[in-house]
């Protein structure tokens, strides 16, 4: 599987990364799926190819993205030694997982400390995301925001596998603390790019890793 060089596991003897995969299995979801891999005791899954969203609901049904995980990254790890969380996920694009039980993981880290630790190291590496997250939403760039921002509408709308985010642009303008004229500098930019497309409905996201990559890559304001 070529996601395990991109992971966490790529750091470890072959013969324990052999453990740590062994008795898992393959899920091949398609785009707008909702499965059950919630950070509990389900799963702990490899992301093998596509997007994945995870985020949490509020009890009056508002969702709030927590990170976008990609090929190479491990999703559940957090959770094995801590309280559990209820985070959600959602396949924003075709996506595969490699599922593993959480028990078993958690064996081995008992028994090899080079698990322990790559397992400690992934686990700082997502708060050190979620404190990135938190920089976006504070200080990010309009272009950063409006993309995040078309990303999780896409995502949370999403429908037969089509990302549309039914937004107008003083909407996005209003969510992203700006005014109309930039988001509108913003979206020509992204359609001329092959990352957006406007529609009647709204903003059609046709690459949706580059969109996300534009939401993270720290691009210069369109002001």
């Amino acid at each position: 599987m070529a996601a395990v060089a991109q992971s966490m596991l790529a750091k470890l003897p072959a013969a324990l990364t052999a453990q740590v995969l062994d008795g898992g299995y393959r899920i091949d979801l398609p785009a707008g799926a909702q499965p059950s891999l919630r950070t509990n005791e389900s799963a702990v899954a490899l992301v093998l190819e596509g997007l994945v969203r995870m985020f949490l609901v509020s009890d009056t049904a508002r969702q709030v993205t927590v990170r976008y995980a990609r090929p190479g990254e491990m999703l559940g790890l957090v959770h094995l030694f801590a309280r559990k969380t209820e985070v959600h996920s959602q396949a924003v694009t075709a996506t595969s997982v490699w599922m593993m039980a959480p028990a078993r993981v958690r064996a081995l880290c008992e028994q090899h400390a080079a698990l322990a630790t790559a397992v400690a190291e992934e686990c700082a590496t997502r708060a050190s995301d979620a404190i990135e997250e938190l920089s976006l939403l504070t200080f990010g760039s309009v272009r950063q925001r409006v993309a995040r921002h078309l990303l999780d509408l896409a995502a949370q709308q999403q429908q037969a596998g089509e990302l549309v985010a039914a937004v107008t642009q003083q909407e996005l303008a209003d969510a992203a603390g700006t005014v109309r004229e930039v988001v509108a500098r913003v979206l020509k930019q992204l359609h001329q790019t092959g990352v957006t497309a406007g529609s009647d409905d709204g903003v059609v996201i046709l690459d949706a890793a580059r969109l996300d990559a534009e939401a993270t890559s720290g691009s210069t304001d369109a002001t």
